[in-house]
């Protein structure tokens, strides 16, 4: 009777574990090609929407200066009377401006600090003078009067006849960029840096890098994948690539082109077991509900066999004792089901035998004595005769 259990265990417990071990396979496949990369998609949605801030806190740099280039004194390009205009507005420069600065059409610039000098030499200069463009954000530069690496946010000063008569910028130091970059993250240690064109490092959080390290050139640094991630940004694509460090950790890296700038991209680099950390964790529980799952259906598989062989196996053992002669044992199972009534009609077929057993007995035994009795009266006639 072991067997019945035995299969009562392969058919039902086994092959609804195999079953359910099918559909946790199909369910693992797909929450690692479905929810690991729906989590990267989302992180760089996260990252292009941090782009669009970094984009709108530039464009409202750019709109102060545009509107200080609409102030009268500097229509008439008179120098003295600019230099004396930004002298008393120099307590209202916004607090991410290093200097406000104006300079004329010949490059000879005065700033809020009191300093002079001439950017006629300048990229940023030169695209508004020649009329190119109207509103420049440059890429970085050390400054002529500072010495520090900065942006300038220029915009053309024209006359009341459109005639341009140099142009107003403001000077935003790196460190700016690079505390606003610091606060666009992901995960728990993940960080934020801005790149230019070249693939130059602007903004990080770790001073040492800012004007020295070029993506491009990192290979040489013992990094691994940053020249692909580097081709990106330069192409102003998005994109999520790994990036092998020098000490070995796998960093993945999400990054965005920052829209009306000339070139930026901004970047978020993040270890990579971090960023898939919730992805794997609900992988995680997946497996492991899908395990105590499988042990449960174990469990009440074999609790079920056995509730349903225990009485088969009683019943049997009954059999084997009726074959033997004993009609003296019933079976006491008490269920309401088919099992019970099986155990019911047991015991009824059990006193049946018995009292047919009876029966035949009590027939044989009156057989047997009118037997005697019939030989006594024949050995009784014969005497008789004789």
């Amino acid at each position: 009777m072991r067997s019945i259990r035995r299969r009562m265990l392969v058919f039902f417990g086994l092959s609804s574990v195999a079953l359910l071990i099918l559909l946790g396979g199909i369910l693992y496949k797909d929450l690692t090609t479905t929810v690991v990369p729906l989590t990267q998609d989302m992180s760089l949605e996260m990252v292009k929407a941090r782009s669009d801030e970094i984009n709108r806190w530039l464009q409202s740099q750019m709109n102060q200066i545009r509107l200080l280039s609409h102030q009268e004194v500097f229509f008439d390009g008179s120098m003295s009377a600019i230099e004396s205009y930004l002298d008393q507005h120099k307590h209202f420069l916004d607090k991410d401006h290093e200097m406000i600065f104006y300079a004329d059409a010949a490059g000879d610039y005065y700033t809020t600090n009191g300093q002079r000098g001439n950017i006629q030499f300048r990229d940023y200069f030169q695209d508004i003078i020649s009329g190119r463009e109207t509103s420049v954000i440059s890429n970085p530069i050390v400054s002529t009067a500072s010495g520090r690496p900065v942006i300038t946010v220029s915009h053309a000063v024209q006359d009341k006849s459109g005639t341009i008569q140099g142009l107003i910028a403001a000077a935003v130091e790196l460190e700016t960029l690079s505390s606003i970059a610091s606060k666009v993250a992901l995960a728990r240690t993940g960080y934020g840096f801005i790149v230019d064109g070249t693939g130059l490092v602007i903004a990080h959080s770790d001073p040492s890098k800012i004007m020295n390290f070029n993506l491009l050139d990192a290979a040489s640094q013992g990094y691994s994948g940053y020249s692909e991630v580097a081709q990106d940004m330069q192409a102003q694509r998005s994109g999520i690539k790994r990036v092998t460090y020098p000490d070995g950790s796998m960093v993945l890296n999400v990054y965005t082109p920052i829209p009306n700038t000339p070139g930026f991209s901004l970047g978020v680099a993040v270890p990579a077991d971090e960023l898939l950390e919730s992805a794997q964790g609900i992988i995680r529980r997946t497996t492991r509900l899908f395990a105590l799952v499988i042990a449960i259906i174990l469990v009440v598989s074999y609790v079920t066999a056995n509730t349903i062989s225990r009485p088969i196996v009683t019943v049997a053992e009954g059999l084997e004792e009726i074959a033997a002669g004993d009609l003296t044992n019933k079976l006491d199972i008490r269920r309401r089901d088919e099992l019970g009534t099986m155990a019911t009609a047991f015991n009824h077929m059990v006193d049946n035998l018995r009292t047919l057993l009876e029966q035949i007995q009590k027939t044989i035994n009156q057989t047997a004595d009118a037997s005697q009795a019939l030989s006594a009266s024949t050995q009784e006639n014969a005497a008789a005769l004789e």
